[in-house]
């Protein structure tokens, strides 16, 4: 017996086409976005109207790269062009592209994009033996890169909306206690809770010395290297005793023991200690997550986050969409009994976990 396929209708191939030479063309531009934030094009752009040779003349570029560049840019939607030929950024383009301290700055977050092809050959390879790929044998663009991406988020709700929604930890801080930011990476979030509470004392860990080290630097240069201290430690390892808050931001779901972590939090807190977890927004369900957001978080989790955790050798691999009840019943098994989601953003849920 045959069975002869349906021939696949025109109009929805058609529309599918459409997509996908979207998405293609979004990620050939990505590229330049990158590049236009590392060259410090975007910023130069933001100042005043420009042709291809007065950039070039701002930023020691090449006048005929840098006009194919603004070219891209302007069929992309990403700058205007004014009737005498410059290019320029709008208030709401320079707000996304050209400002890194503003809360709305995403530009950056190409440059951790470009992560996922730079690291092609050794994720290639991951998927064709099931072997991990810890963070330190990234590009060093993804440390970069996701610092880039977080920090504007955690510049603007970090202590104006997260800690205030946790139950007396603004108080705590204000009065002066101690902190440990587990997985702090470039210390971006630690050095932000320094500058906000002087009476209190930090501890930023990371396993990867290289970003402490990157930490250490911006400390000092933020002023703040008196009262804020970074060691190359792992979650489950970090140094320390009764700490009023312990942070973990975007991080805890890339461990291969999370459970283990989590414990350890748990014993390094006091007893009257807030455990301050911050994750990538998700929903309960696959579908929940139907959306740009859940696409970028699904999207490197098969190259950054579930290769971490596998390199680790633990009994978990989260992926970076956990549903809320998985980690309350994760952290429920590492010895605490509240948790609840304080508060979230477009791309962040914040959780105040307690013994």
């Amino acid at each position: 017996m045959t069975t002869t396929q349906a021939a696949p209708d025109t109009a929805a191939v058609e529309q599918f086409l459409g997509t996908v030479a979207t998405d293609v063309a979004t990620t050939f531009h990505a590229a330049t976005v990158a590049l236009g934030d590392k060259l410090g094009l975007w910023a130069a752009l933001a100042e005043r109207p420009v042709t291809p040779d007065e950039l070039a003349a701002r930023t020691g570029c090449d006048a005929r790269y840098l006009s194919d560049w603004l070219a891209a840019q302007y069929v992309s939607g990403y700058c205007v062009r004014d009737d005498d030929g410059r290019f320029r950024l709008t208030e709401a383009q320079a707000a996304v592209l050209a400002d890194p301290a503003a809360p709305t700055y995403l530009a950056g977050a190409a440059v951790l994009a470009g992560v996922l092809f730079k690291d092609d050959p050794v994720v290639g390879e991951a998927f064709r033996t099931g072997s991990g790929i810890p963070w330190h044998a990234h590009h060093d663009d993804l440390f970069t890169g996701t610092e880039r991406l977080f920090r504007p988020g955690y510049a603007a709700n970090l202590v104006a909306s997260w800690i205030p929604a946790l139950d007396g930890v603004a108080q705590r801080l204000t009065a002066g206690t101690t902190v440990a930011d587990v997985g702090c990476g470039h210390g971006a979030s630690t050095i932000l809770l320094a500058q906000a509470y002087p009476d209190s004392e930090f501890l930023g860990v990371d396993y990867h010395r290289p970003s402490i080290e990157a930490a250490r630097e911006r400390a000092a240069q933020a002023g703040v290297g008196d009262r804020v201290r970074f060691e190359a430690a792992g979650a489950a390892d970090f140094p320390g005793e009764r700490y009023g808050l312990v942070c973990v931001f975007d991080a805890l779901h890339d461990m291969g023991d999370p459970v283990g972590a989590a414990r350890h939090i748990r014993a390094a807190l006091a007893d009257d200690g807030t455990f301050l977890l911050v994750e990538p927004m998700a929903g309960e369900r696959l579908e929940d997550n139907v959306s740009p957001v859940g696409r970028m978080f699904y999207s490197a989790a098969p190259f950054i986050c579930r290769p971490h955790a596998r390199s680790e050798h633990g009994p978990h691999e989260l992926g970076n969409q956990v549903p809320d009840s998985t980690w309350r019943e994760l952290l429920a098994r590492a010895g605490f009994s509240r948790f609840r989601r304080a508060t979230e953003t477009p791309f962040n849920r914040v959780f105040e976990v307690r013994p």
